[in-house]
């Protein structure tokens, strides 16, 4: 194998992994004030379950999850003393689940009672600026929340660029030695 070649089978692997892992990866959320507004407005998965999942647990592989499963529910999310911890904990229900280092948090949908889950397909905002979005999986919107998305800090997206730079600077000087 070339070392262009090699170089090339790297950056294919980078931005596939970088894709994939863009793919997979639920939209972190934090709350725009102490609660979250919860509006289920699809009906056409019936009998399946709106959860939230500590921001950490992006696999959904935990277990633990507060269930959302009804027409409308607002989630209170208080600080936990003398630490960074936060407690989620559903007006409707009055289940909770603790948010581990911050108010962070995923949403998941569950069409078998919670033994599988996925991620949301996008979060779109209603408009521009504003703290509603639209949660979609699979295309349809299930629910409506008022929440505010964090943003992929910017080094993710330099990343790619950054290491193509290094690639060409790395190149030139072995074209020239």
């Amino acid at each position: 194998m070339t070392y262009r070649s090699s170089v090339f089978a790297l950056l294919l692997a980078t931005t596939g992994l970088a894709w994939q892992s863009q793919s997979l990866a639920a939209t972190v959320f934090v709350p725009t004030n102490p609660d979250v507004n919860v509006i289920r407005i699809a009906s056409i998965f019936e009998g399946f379950t709106l959860g939230i999942f500590d921001d950490q647990d992006q696999t959904y592989s935990s277990g633990q999850y507060l269930s959302l499963n009804t027409i409308a529910d607002t989630v209170v999310i208080s600080p936990q003393p003398g630490g960074t911890d936060y407690l989620a904990t559903s007006a409707v229900t009055s289940n909770s689940l603790n948010l581990l280092g911050s108010a962070a948090f995923i949403f998941g949908l569950s069409l078998d009672g919670g033994s599988t889950w996925v991620a949301e397909t996008y979060a779109q905002q209603t408009s521009p600026g504003s703290n509603i979005y639209n949660l979609a999986f699979n295309g349809v919107i299930v629910a409506v929340v008022d929440v505010q998305a964090v943003p992929l800090p910017a080094a993710v997206w330099l990343f790619l660029p950054a290491l193509m730079g290094l690639f060409g600077v790395a190149r030139k000087t072995r074209r020239l030695a």
